[in-house]
């Protein structure tokens, strides 16, 4: 169930316009790596994990920057409040 959400903490997260890592599977994990905004781990899997925080510490501050403007831009393209509200009402018409 869990990997059928995006949990609401997730655009807190993109809002800070900072590379993400997600230690979570489904569609958040999906999200993460279809808009370059950051790396992601199995949770499961603590050697994914650990390799995840060793390729954020040698990302350049330009790959990393580059992540956080991509979060920022997936936060206004897909979770716009007054965008998402007119779209849902539009398909319900």
């Amino acid at each position: 169930v869990y990997e059928l959400y995006v949990p609401f903490k997730f655009s807190t997260y993109l809002a800070f316009s900072k590379p993400i890592f997600a230690v979570i599977n489904g569609v958040v994990n999906g999200m993460v790596k279809d808009n370059e905004i950051g790396l992601t781990a199995d949770p499961a899997n603590t050697e994914d994990i650990k390799n995840g925080f060793s390729q954020f510490a040698e990302m350049s501050r330009n790959q990393l920057e580059d992540q956080g403007r991509n979060a920022s831009n997936l936060l206004k393209n897909d979770f716009d409040r007054e965008k998402n509200i007119n779209l849902l009402y539009d398909t319900l018409k």
